[in-house]
């Protein structure tokens, strides 16, 4: 191996870190349950944080251009908050506890809000860089998931009663179902779009076309998509293996047994190197 990694710094926090660092040019996200801190990426100091409180699951910390977006639970009220790069808060949106989910714009311009009212049936908000809510549409009875294609929201969840994955078309919201599945992933990288039906230890990982049929399936857990690759855990052998597949056609370039590898362990693409969350590796 050419280039090793190695530790550069390290930075400890009040609370625990539960997610993965979002890690940018200049700053480093990291959620806790009381508060998003923002490390310098060049040397680990402690930029800025921002507090929240909340339930683990239901908040998050979203990277865009204009800088960081947050969800949780804040002064009490559940809101959407877009800070600064400075961790200042610029602009603060009410929100749904449960069920608010957040996508970058297309364009960078602005984002995607997905909530489900107590009750109600899911919308879709748009809101640009100042937080100004500039679009809404109705949704499906519950979304899961969002991503924004050219011309079009592909939305992963339910609709009377069937779950899939749905394009709605901009400007005009108009919602079909494109793929039938109990969808927990959406996301597109190499020319597909992949989509993940979990079922049992194993998901049965999707790569669909333009025309969004079915190119080729996997049996794998928590894709990773790298450079043309999809960095996954595969069944083997009673246990689990990392893998590395072809994106576009699903060819399996290599696998292999890692010690302590479970179906959730996590693999991530890192330059040219496949990294495993095993906790006896260092």
């Amino acid at each position: 191996m050419e280039a090793p990694l190695r530790r550069v710094w390290q930075a400890r926090t009040l609370n625990p870190i539960f997610d993965a660092p979002i890690a940018g040019d200049t700053t480093v996200l990291a959620q806790s349950v009381h508060e998003v801190y923002g490390f310098w990426a060049r040397d680990g100091a402690l930029r800025w944080q921002f507090p929240q409180t909340g339930g683990r699951w239901m908040q998050w910390v979203l990277r865009t251009r204009f800088g960081p977006v947050v969800h949780g639970s804040v002064d009490g009220r559940w809101r959407v908050v877009g800070l600064g790069f400075d961790g200042a808060p610029r602009w603060s949106l009410p929100a749904e506890r449960h069920g608010t989910l957040g996508a970058p714009s297309r364009d960078g311009r602005g984002l995607w809000l997905a909530e489900k009212p107590k009750g109600g049936r899911s919308r879709v908000r748009r809101v640009d860089r100042d937080g100004a809510v500039v679009a809404k549409y109705d949704a499906l009875d519950h979304v899961t998931h969002l991503l924004e294609v050219e011309g079009a929201l592909l939305l992963a969840g339910a609709q009377r009663g069937t779950e899939g994955l749905y394009r709605m078309a901009l400007p005009s919201g108009d919602i079909e179902r494109v793929w039938s599945g109990a969808t927990e992933l959406v996301a597109r990288h190499a020319g597909r779009t992949f989509v993940s039906d979990y079922s049992a230890d194993w998901s049965r990982l999707v790569a669909l076309d333009d025309h969004f049929a079915e190119v080729w399936t996997a049996r794998a857990n928590l894709p990773d998509f790298h450079r043309g690759r999809v960095l996954a855990m595969t069944p083997g052998d009673g246990g689990a293996r990392v893998a590395s597949l072809d994106a576009r056609t699903g060819a399996v370039a290599w696998s292999r047994a890692v010690a302590e590898a479970r179906p959730l362990t996590r693999v991530v693409g890192v330059a040219d190197l496949a990294c495993v969350d095993v906790w006896s590796l260092d």
